[in-house]
C-alpha cells in the first residue's frame, strides 16, 4: 500500500510539473508573439517614416518644382549665384586689370622691355589660372547654364508661342553675359515650335 501511495504522490507531482510546464510554455509563447508583433509594428512605422523622409527630400531638391512654383525667386537666386560666382572667380582678373587712380602716376614697367645681357627683351609673365580656378570657372558656367536653362524652359512655356524663340534667345544671351554656358533647348519644344510654324 505504501508503494501505491508513493506512486500516487509521484503521479500527482508529475501532473503538477506538467501543468506548470504547460503554463510556462504558454506564457513564453505569448511573450514571443507579443515581441514579434511589436517588432513588426516598429519595422512598419520605420518603413513608413523612411518613405516619407525620402519623399520630403525628393521634393526639397526638385528644382523644376521650385522654379514652377516660384519662378521669380529662382531667377533672382540664379542671378545672385551668378553674380557671386562671377565676383569670386573674376576677382583675381579684376585685381590685375585695375588701374591706378589718375592722381598717382602708374609705376614704369619699362625695365621689363630693357635688353638683357644677351640683347633680348624680357616678356612680361602672365599668370596662368590654376586647376582649381579652371574647375571653379567650369562649375560656374555649368551652374549658371543649368539654372538659366531651367528658367528659360519655365518662361517659354508661359509666353505666347510667337515670342518663345525671342525670349529663349534673350535668356541664352543673359546666360552668356553672366558667364554661363547656355544649354541646348529641349527637343519637345523644338518639335512644338516646328508644328506651330507649320500650322500658322
Amino acid at each position: 500500500m505504501e508503494d501505491e501511495r508513493e506512486l500516487e504522490v509521484i503521479h500527482h507531482q508529475m501532473e503538477q510539473t506538467r501543468e506548470s510546464l504547460a503554463d510556462k510554455l504558454e506564457a513564453l509563447e505569448n511573450k514571443v508573439k507579443g515581441t514579434v508583433e511589436g517588432v513588426e509594428q516598429a519595422v512598419s512605422h520605420t518603413t513608413e517614416a523612411v518613405k516619407e523622409t525620402i519623399e520630403n527630400v525628393k521634393e526639397t531638391f526638385n528644382i523644376a518644382h521650385h522654379v514652377e512654383r516660384h519662378p521669380w525667386l529662382m531667377f533672382t537666386g540664379a542671378v545672385g549665384v551668378g553674380f557671386l560666382g562671377g565676383s569670386l572667380l573674376g576677382s583675381s582678373e579684376k585685381e590685375e586689370s585695375v588701374s591706378v587712380t589718375p592722381e598717382v602716376p602708374a609705376p614704369s614697367l619699362s625695365f621689363l622691355n630693357q635688353p638683357e645681357g644677351n640683347g633680348h627683351t624680357r616678356e612680361p609673365q602672365r599668370k596662368e589660372p590654376s586647376a582649381l580656378e579652371q574647375g571653379l570657372h567650369q562649375l560656374k558656367e555649368m551652374a549658371l547654364g543649368a539654372l538659366m536653362g531651367l528658367l528659360r524652359e519655365v518662361i517659354t512655356d508661359k509666353v505666347p508661342s510667337e515670342w518663345r524663340n525671342d525670349v529663349a534667345g534673350a535668356v541664352d544671351n543673359w546666360t552668356a553675359q553672366l558667364g554661363g554656358k547656355p544649354l541646348a533647348r529641349l527637343e519637345h519644344e523644338e518639335d512644338n515650335s516646328r508644328v506651330q510654324g507649320v500650322s500658322s
